[in-house]
């Protein structure tokens, strides 16, 4: 019997050894830890009386860089996945582990047994995983992210994928991330450093821009903007541009991008074809902010997502979908998406999850259009009242207003359901997961 825990090495670290496992491993990922490794030679080395279990990040079970590992193991004699998705297991540090089980017998194993643990408070693991397993087809695991779920729960993803089209394809493949400045302090000012500089020259304002953080970002929220970025994106000629330039100056020690050679980690930004005064990415796509479009933070409890026809710009933690699509924006905020995206993606400590493109452009959009008018008027009346909530002072007034919210967002929700053909059973599932 082998028992493990590899060490945690971030793909990062592994620098030169990459080529090696490139050459000799079949679960090879450019950005795989080397977890990924360690299980596959841990299970090669086993003979037929052999039983492998490892503890190890269960990211490998969603992330692009698990895809081959998730092909490898399906091949494999796997007997149990334990899953403690964000339970806090190692006190000392937040690792997302499972446990995996496999024998050295090939026997063409169809199914596994799963245990999705819930919380740390039981006084034996393997009670607790007679209690509360369950058999998943090997079938029914997508290469392209596990779920782990019940029965129903594969059958209503797998219900999902009939009749509609991913998110990617649907908006043509534009789901864009905000702006990567490299020094914030630098290029995110506030409104009297913006009035200052225009005062100074009036040609500042072509560059300067209304500017969201994550944490901006609400459902169906129209949020005023009190910070601005200096737009100053790749190939400008910064002299057109004289109190920018000379405000930036302040910071050119920190701007400079570091040689490849550079070991500090304090000075400078990341090495780069970039001049000092310019904003660290390239973002080609600057121009799809300055239409209407769906923003919403990569970080948050549940889908954040807004409708924005101000031109509004946003930092590297939040993403844009540059649609003027309201019936879209309705089905990214109900719970139907969320359910979806719940079973789909990996979540991080505290039940928060990473609403990022890997994962953003797999949502399955309805082809259908039944209820659309509906939901778009719906969500015309969520920006209103949304609007409305934001500049009332009065409790029960707002306290009104968001019962209408409610209501509102529910109707959404059931129209949704109606959409993708949902059973009153199926329902059911998505409110209860």
């Amino acid at each position: 019997m082998v028992i493990g825990n590899p060490p945690y090495v971030r793909q990062e670290l592994l620098g030169d050894q990459k080529k090696y496992f490139e050459a000799h491993y079949k679960v090879y990922h450019g950005m795989a830890d080397l977890y990924s490794y360690f299980v596959e030679k841990g299970i090669g080395l086993l003979n037929d009386q052999g039983i492998y279990g490892v503890i190890v990040a269960n990211k490998w079970m969603r992330a692009n860089y698990g895809l081959l590992l998730r092909k490898f193991l399906k091949l494999q004699s796997v007997h149990e996945i334990i899953d403690f998705g964000d339970l806090p297991v190692f006190e000392s540090a937040t690792t997302y582990p499972c446990i995996i089980i496999a024998s050295g017998v090939n026997d063409d194993h169809i199914s596994l047994n799963v245990t999705n643990v819930k919380t740390l408070k039981f006084e034996s693991l393997d009670e607790y995983v007679k209690e509360n397993q369950q058999i998943i087809k090997k079938i029914n695991l997508d290469d392209n992210g596990w779920n782990l779920g019940s029965v129903a729960e594969q059958n209503l993803l797998n219900k999902l994928k009939i009749n509609t089209i991913p998110l990617g394809e649907y908006v043509k493949g534009k789901i864009y991330r905000g702006v990567l400045t490299g020094l914030n302090e630098a290029f995110v000012i506030d409104e009297e450093t913006r009035d200052r500089l225009i005062k100074e020259d009036k040609s500042s304002a072509e560059i300067i821009k209304p500017f969201l953080a994550g944490r901006d970002i609400k459902r169906y929220q129209t949020p005023v903007s009190d910070k601005y970025l200096i737009f100053t994106r790749r190939g400008i000629n910064i002299n057109n541009y004289p109190a920018i330039k000379n405000y930036l100056v302040q910071f050119k020690k920190q701007l400079t991008p570091k040689s490849k050679e550079s070991k500090s980690e304090k000075e400078g930004r990341k090495p780069g074809p970039y001049k000092w005064y310019e904003i660290q990415d390239a973002v080609d796509y600057f121009n799809e902010f300055e239409k209407s479009k769906i923003m919403l933070p990569d970080i948050a409890l549940k889908m954040q997502a807004m409708y924005d026809r101000n031109n509004l710009y946003c930092v590297n933690t939040a993403y844009i979908i540059p649609v003027d699509d309201k019936f879209l924006l309705g089905i990214l905020n109900s719970k139907l998406v969320q359910y979806y995206y719940s079973k789909t993606s990996s979540s991080i400590r505290g039940g928060y999850f990473r609403f990022i493109r890997q994962y953003l452009e797999t949502i399955p959009i309805s082809k259908s259009i039944i209820n659309k008018n509906e939901i778009i008027s719906l969500v015309d009346q969520l920006l209103a009242l949304n609007i409305e909530k934001s500049i009332t002072k009065l409790g029960t007034t707002i306290a009104q207003i968001q019962g209408k919210i409610e209501y509102c967002e529910g109707r959404v929700d059931d129209l949704v359901y109606g959409l993708y053909g949902l059973t009153e059973e199926e329902r059911r599932v998505v409110e209860g997961g």
